[in-house]
């Protein structure tokens, strides 16, 4: 999947997608996803045990925001025109990275996806999505909601299951396919949420920065701690 997405990003189906196109794509996904609130929150109780009038009040309450949030925002966001000197041009554009890897821990599935979903592909990124394999419901429903809104099928990919243990992205399971290289090959952004094994922070964090991935890493709620020598 990872390699897909590179090559579904350097085709330009959404990366070179006009901003006031992508804005009305994630404006159109929140409203459907206001249209299947219901729907989206018995996913998220039969998935995690969380109460469908918390998943109402809270996540359903959050989600369609970050859409309809990150979409206005599209178009309001410039390129720039340094100061130079008469004699010179400098500009200063902004362009979407490439390809995102978004891991997402088991609780609050579909409100997490959606905070990292919602900014990559606001900025024309194609986003490989991994759910915690014990709640994925959300994620598979919320990918079936953005095709229907006019997001590429194969931009925001979804990823079920375990990784190989040399490649697993840290506590959720998996991010990259070691057939390709890892994930430092293809990614360039990656965000991640969960408890980080220290082995895994080791291990993962200094290759991916090696190759100018730029990982950000949410350690959980209860005090996260970075050991640095």
């Amino acid at each position: 999947p990872v390699a897909a997405a590179r090559a579904w990003f350097e085709d330009g189906r959404w990366s070179r997608t006009a901003p006031a196109q992508r804005k009305r794509v994630l404006q159109r996904l929140a409203e459907l996803i206001e249209e299947h609130r219901e729907e989206l929150a018995l996913l998220e109780a039969l998935d995690m045990g969380k109460p469908i009038s918390d998943a109402l009040s809270v996540d359903l309450r959050a989600v369609p925001t970050a859409y309809a949030w990150y979409g206005e925002a599209i178009d309001k966001l410039t390129d720039e025109l340094p100061n130079v000197e008469p004699s010179a041009l400098a500009m200063i554009p902004r362009e979407p990275v490439g390809v995102v890897a978004a891991v997402v821990p088991w609780n609050f599935p579909l409100l997490m996806a959606s905070w990292k979903l919602a900014p990559a592909l606001a900025a024309g990124n194609s986003v490989v999505l991994k759910p915690a394999e014990q709640s994925p419901l959300s994620a598979l429903c919320l990918a079936e909601l953005a095709a229907q809104a006019g997001v590429p099928r194969s931009q925001a990919f979804r990823r079920r299951g375990r990784g190989g243990p040399a490649d697993r992205a840290p506590d959720a399971g998996v991010a990259t396919s070691s057939e390709e290289g890892g994930l430092t090959a293809t990614i360039r952004r990656m965000s991640s949420n969960g408890p980080q094994k220290p082995g895994h922070i080791r291990e993962f964090t200094p290759r991916s920065v090696a190759v100018g991935v730029l990982v950000a890493l949410i350690m959980g709620a209860a005090y996260p701690y970075m050991v640095l020598k």
